[in-house]
């Protein structure tokens, strides 16, 4: 996947395109400490906290949110938990680096107005993501 930064506000939300080979390249929508505020179609309220800096192993925190496609006026409803669970060596295609592993779950409830078929009363996603500081220039 690569991501490219599009635009930057002075607000300092950024604008980042995400293109994988293959599949679509969708568009995020993120504010100064990386929490996601859209994502394609889809708009956060008051934005997906993934993470709160700053990080430290063991910290922790929550946040309630809701999703908002662009399609409908129908939201789905996020409780979301995340913590710093550890400090670790990764390698990635753009080199080696120490990061933080912050384990994010959240569990979703759409909220449905009327009988559809499909739509699942809740759902509950584990994902892990790695936060490597910026390198300080001189250290």
């Amino acid at each position: 996947m690569v991501a490219t930064v599009t635009a930057r506000a002075e607000d300092g939300t950024t604008t980042v395109e995400y293109a994988s080979t293959p599949g679509p390249t969708i568009v995020y929508q993120r504010d100064q400490d990386l929490n996601i505020l859209r994502r394609g179609g889809v708009r956060y309220a008051p934005c997906e906290r993934l993470f709160d800096f700053p990080l430290a192993v063991g910290k922790s925190w929550s946040a309630r949110f809701q999703a908002f496609d662009g399609s409908s006026v129908r939201a789905i409803d996020h409780d979301l938990s995340a913590r710093v669970a550890a400090i670790e060596e990764v390698d990635v295609p753009a080199g080696h680096y120490t990061a933080f592993r912050v384990e994010v779950h959240d569990l979703w409830t759409p909220h449905v107005t009327d009988f559809q078929v499909g739509i699942a009363s809740f759902a509950r996603t584990n994902v892990v993501y790695w936060y490597a500081p910026p390198a300080t220039p001189g250290a």
